[in-house]
């Protein structure tokens, strides 16, 4: 059941996305568009476990095409929870590249993305009984991320972002459904 209401929240987005795209208006065509750099907090929830720990980075560089741009992101997530039998540490990387669609609205700017690439994960456990002894695993998978938000600018090159992820990624066969939120400051590198 989880997988039928991954895919249908997929196709939702996708034919926002789709529907947004074509409906920009033609005094939004003129706008200049800029490369960007976003960077601020991030908490991403897995299942049975959320990440209270996090950043986000991402650059964006705008196309030639109606308000496209090429996007590129990096984030990482920490956890750590000391218990009676030990500690566990664990770290949680996203990398990944798409595509941004964006239109300017009121004065903000809401957009909608589609980023493919990789989930690293990787987790270190301490025994308690054996202080010497430290387990590691770490894991890597593809990874699928949707993704919608807002920019309210505050200045001629600044503004604050609110952004929702959904995020599918597969470890060795089996995909496990993912939700991100980030919070942060975009920088207008103007010029670019």
């Amino acid at each position: 059941m989880r997988d039928r209401t991954a895919g249908v929240f997929v196709g939702v987005v996708f034919a926002v996305f789709a529907v947004l795209a074509a409906a920009r208006p033609a005094s939004a065509q003129s706008e200049t568009e800029h490369a960007s750099i976003s960077a601020g907090y991030q908490l991403v929830h897995i299942p049975n476990k959320t990440f209270p720990w996090g950043i986000g980075v991402d650059v964006a560089l705008p196309l030639r095409i109606n308000a496209w741009a090429l996007v590129g992101e990096f984030d990482w997530a920490h956890d750590s929870r000391n218990e009676a039998n030990g500690t566990t540490a664990v770290n949680f990387f996203n990398f990944g590249g798409g595509l941004r669609w964006s239109r300017t609205h009121h004065g903000a700017k809401p957009y909608a993305q589609l980023l493919l690439g990789a989930t690293h994960s990787t987790a270190n456990l301490r025994d308690a009984s054996n202080p010497t002894g430290t387990r590691a695993a770490d894991t890597t998978g593809f990874m699928l991320q949707p993704g919608i938000g807002v920019a309210a600018p505050f200045g001629r090159k600044w503004s604050g972002v609110v952004q929702g992820d959904y995020r599918r990624s597969f470890f060795s066969g089996e995909g496990e459904n993912e939700l991100r939120l980030f919070v942060g400051l975009r920088r207008a590198i103007h010029g670019a």
